[in-house]
């Protein structure tokens, strides 16, 4: 085949967009490879609308005069934004930032800017060699052949409408995202302008709203000894750094290693998300995270259940709600002492929160206050990124607060370093509580909303999978002599192994509770797929995983199933479902192929109603 020199000439001018390819390429070559024929039609079309594009760009650029110096500077700025964003992304993620990622971050601007300016070097570092590509290749433009006059007056005709299809024309942006990265940003791009003129929301994008929970009848509590209960629930924090049971070596968390010696294991609890929203639903309902929207605003909450009997209730945390948009979901929950982040410090950090040691502080000198028999919710919040750290005292080194994927094992030990100053308001809130009048007759129940990644996947932080390290948090209860009848005490610590889920922990505090069986709550039992630790577990469990719910949406899709220790689950770009078993392999580096899970790929079907790397 012979083309023509117009065309000869012309095909230079496609350089920008085959280098775009190549970077493509060098991240998800597997995921690529493995495109069928839809996605490889997709992923064409949206290749030659950058040639087109990017060529466009180029052959005006190429002219001299204002015209192509003024087109050459916004090419090389827009490239080098482009493809230094999603290298940047990319690093954090595994993913391409795409319109959902972009509406779920404007929903939370100021911890995107504060991330931003934590990791400031990283951001600016990722867009060096976008930036020197960019100049490469506006310098070298005066060397290529020249094109026709008509050529490039038809380049100018084309070049805003080029632009413009890249911002709000479809294309392949989510699952397998079948576009070229460039694509996928200026898609992004184009959403938040059609958001702002009020023409689009995020489909994938819901945040929790004000809740009418269903009436509760007056309830008649019957625990088998009396007792107080105390729910410890922290942030952020992943079953490896956290002594669960005493160890005389403990480094990790030796403070309340010493607090709650007695204490007793779930070393094999996870959370059925990794996002804070809604393991506070869950861990405080009881209903699970693929329940409707309805039944998660009506389902009652743990402090309603104990007020119904007659319980004293509180609810203390250093979180700053209004930051996670998690302050109306538990804005009339009825606790008859409420303490939110801002109020102990009203300049908090959003994502930080205030200070746990401030809360610790705040209740010991509240406890006191609260009337036999009682139930109090204490949240903590420092171990959230960009975790809070005593400067001069960090253990674990080297430690740096950097994203640096050459310094992942520096950043692990900054963490580390926030969950062990963390430890000292958790022991301090565990002996207020026992010093508290009552205390030796206090439940404390502890474990964490959910994990936090460090690329163990490939994957920083949380809400972005259902690997172990965002989901398998760690646990533990504590109960004096005589708190727990011993038929209860041997059903914990016969699970001290065995695999459990934060939605067995509403039942499980109705049971401390002595509601578990009361006949007025039997509808409100059927709806909690869960089961009370106090008791034997039912056979064959399988529990829903999944950070996309109808009170908190998500900006990639990941979910799965869990039965006993057999993980399903998998994240929107898989082309499959991953099968894990998290006791022989708890770090999931042997991916046994979905079959060895049995029927759980065809439940989670049912369940999600799609696989992995939809549209």
């Amino acid at each position: 085949m012979r083309f023509s020199p117009a065309v000869l000439r012309a095909l230079p001018y496609a350089t920008p967009a085959l280098l775009i390819l190549l970077f493509d390429l060098a991240r998800r070559r597997e995921i690529l490879a493995g495109f069928g024929l839809r996605e490889g039609l997709s992923y064409g079309l949206t290749l030659l609308q950058g040639i087109v594009l990017w060529g466009s760009a180029l052959m005006v650029g190429a002219r001299r005069g204002v015209v192509g110096r003024v087109v050459t500077a916004l090419a090389v700025l827009m490239g080098t934004f482009l493809l230094g964003g999603q290298r940047y992304f990319f690093q954090l993620y595994s993913t391409y930032l795409n319109r959902d990622a972009v509406f779920f971050g404007a929903t939370f601007g100021d911890s995107v800017r504060r991330l931003l300016l934590t990791d400031l070097r990283g951001f600016l570092g990722a867009h060096g060699a976008p930036l020197a590509a960019a100049l490469g290749l506006a310098a070298a433009a005066r060397w290529l052949p020249q094109v026709s006059i008509s050529q490039e007056r038809a380049a100018r005709w084309i070049l805003g409408p080029s632009v413009l299809g890249a911002l709000f024309l479809p294309c392949s942006f989510r699952g397998m995202q079948a576009s070229t990265p460039d694509r996928l940003y200026l898609h992004a791009l184009g959403g938040l302008v059609e958001a702002k003129l009020g023409r689009a929301t995020s489909s994938e994008h819901t945040l929790p709203g004000a809740r009418s929970p269903e009436f509760l009848p007056a309830l008649v509590a019957a625990p088998s000894r009396p007792r107080n209960l105390v729910f410890l629930l922290t942030e952020s924090v992943r079953a490896d750094v956290v002594c669960a049971a005493y160890r005389a070596d403990c480094a990790e968390t030796p403070f309340s290693n010493e607090a709650a010696r007695g204490r007793m294991p779930l070393r094999q609890l996870r959370a059925n998300d990794s996002s804070t929203t809604i393991s506070v639903a869950v861990t405080l309902t009881g209903v699970a995270p693929t329940a409707t929207r309805e039944e998660m605003h009506r389902a009652p909450t743990l402090w309603e259940y104990a007020r119904a009997a007659g319980y004293d209730t509180a609810y203390w945390t250093s979180q700053d709600l209004r930051g996670i948009h998690s302050d109306m979901f538990v804005r009339e929950v009825g606790a008859r002492i409420q303490v939110q982040g801002h109020e102990l410090d009203p300049g908090c950090d959003g994502d930080v929160g205030a200070d746990d040691r401030l809360l610790a502080r705040r209740v010991a000198r509240e406890i006191r206050s609260l009337k036999e028999p009682f139930v109090a919710v204490v949240h903590l919040a420092n171990t959230h990124f960009p975790y809070l750290v005593d400067e001069g005292r960090q253990p674990f080194q080297p430690s740096e607060n950097t994203k640096d994927p050459a310094k992942n094992s520096h950043f692990f030990n900054y963490y580390r370093n926030a969950v062990h100053r963390q430890d000292e308001a958790v022991a301090a809130t565990i002996q207020a509580l026992r010093d508290a009048p009552g205390g030796e007759r206090t439940v404390l129940v502890f474990t964490s909303d959910h994990g936090e990644a460090f690329r163990e996947h490939h994957q920083l932080a949380h809400s972005l999978s259902v690997y172990d390290e965002e989901i398998h948090v760690p646990g533990w209860i504590d109960a004096p002599p005589g708190a727990l009848t011993q038929q209860e005490r041997a059903s914990l610590e016969r699970l001290a192994d065995t695999p459990v889920w934060h939605l067995d922990l509403l039942p499980t505090f109705l049971d401390l509770l002595g509601l578990h069986d009361a006949p007025e709550l039997r509808r409100f039992r059927a709806r909690m797929p869960g089961a009370s630790l106090l008791r034997a577990l039912p056979a064959e469990r399988v529990v829903p995983l999944t950070n996309c719910t109808a009170v908190w949406g998500c900006p990639f899709r990941n979910w799965g199933l869990m039965r006993g220790p057999w993980k399903l689950e998998a994240r929107a770009w898989d082309p499959d479902w991953h099968c894990w078993n998290v006791l022989d392999d708890p770090k999931e580096q042997r991916e046994l192929g979905a079959a060895r899970c049995g029927d759980l790929a065809r439940e989670a079907l049912g369940l999600f109603g799609e696989k992995p790397g939809g549209k």
